[in-house]
């Protein structure tokens, strides 16, 4: 068993190469459930856009889904020792969600860490999916020993930016730079929200194949207070706009919501200078500096002062452009 990565596993299993096990974990279970979604398409030849895979339809006899909260490690030894049916090949997936609340594992980790190198299987795999690695157990330091313990982070930035792409790409759309980079800020990190966002955008747009989503879609189905006078406002502060700034602050900026979603605007902005919406910021690197400092200053004042949201970020605008 070879040193893997998500990626690395996925090819290994494309390749028919898969390790008997892996145990997928991490802070982004929209991940683990791509990576789930993709293992299941490369081990029974389909489409991963195919609806049988998604649906789990026609894959009844090779593919097991065992909630780890209610089962045993027996239970699921017995799930992967059995051969799959009408499945061609015979294999068989077992998928085991909330995998860390599983009890009763002493045999399943006993046979797996006993195997030799061909696995004590066959070809079938099991993925145990879970929210931690706990590394004071014996099981679980064995993972992490073999390098079958993939980790699923959040996506930060420029890889938030290319999942808008990936994601819309899969529902049939495309979306303007101006429209992915509100996407990348309204979501927050969470790769489920901005899914759901990018779907609910694209039907708004008229739901067909090919179709560009804009900030007009965007904007017209966000669960955010966000328009295009928001990414004004950004603009007028990266650009040092005082008079702009202001006017705009005075009219968008009623709640405490609406000033942490202008903070979260104008760090991503910061983050990630000419894309989409983006300007470059009038100061260069040194005002760039300035303005993260001063942000993180704001996002505490709104969360813990007390004083109005629109006082705190006029006074911001003020300082800083």
């Amino acid at each position: 068993m070879a040193a893997t990565t998500p990626k690395g596993a996925l090819a290994d299993i494309e390749k028919g190469k898969a390790a008997p096990a892996y145990y997928l974990y991490g802070e982004e279970p929209f991940k683990i459930d791509e990576f789930i979604e993709k293992a299941t398409a490369a081990m029974f030849g389909a489409s991963r856009d195919d609806d049988s895979v998604r649906n789990g339809a026609d894959l009844t006899f090779c593919v097991d889904r065992i909630d780890g909260a209610t089962a045993t490690g027996n239970d699921v030894l017995e799930a992967v020792q059995s051969m799959g049916l009408f499945g061609g090949s015979g294999k068989r997936l077992v998928i085991v969600r909330q995998a860390h609340q599983l009890k009763e594992v002493d045999a399943l980790a006993d046979t797996l860490m006993g195997a030799g190198k061909d696995g004590p299987w066959g070809e079938n795999v099991l993925l145990l999916a879970a929210e931690t690695l706990d590394g004071r157990r014996k099981f679980h330091q064995w993972f992490k020993k073999k390098e079958l313990a993939l980790e699923f982070k959040p996506a930060r930035d420029a890889e938030l930016a290319q999942w808008v792409q990936y994601l819309a790409k899969k529902t049939g759309a495309k979306v303007s730079g101006e429209a992915a980079g509100m996407l990348a800020v309204i979501s927050d990190g969470s790769l489920y929200r901005l899914a759901q966002e990018i779907e609910k955008a694209w039907l708004f747009a008229g739901g067909t194949k090919g179709l560009e989503i804009t900030v007009d879609h965007v904007s017209g189905v966000g669960t955010s207070q966000v328009t295009h006078e928001m990414i004004e406002l950004v603009r007028a502060v990266l650009e040092g706009k005082r008079t702009r700034g202001l006017l705009l602050s005075e009219k968008l900026i009623r709640a405490p919501e609406d000033a942490l979603g202008l903070v979260g605007f104008l760090t991503w902005a910061l983050k990630n200078p000419g894309r989409g919406f983006s300007p470059v910021v009038s100061g260069g690197l040194a005002r760039t500096r300035q303005l993260v400092g001063a942000l993180v200053t704001l996002d505490f004042r709104l969360k813990s002062s007390g004083v109005d949201a629109n006082a705190l970020v006029e006074e911001f605008v003020i300082e800083h452009t």
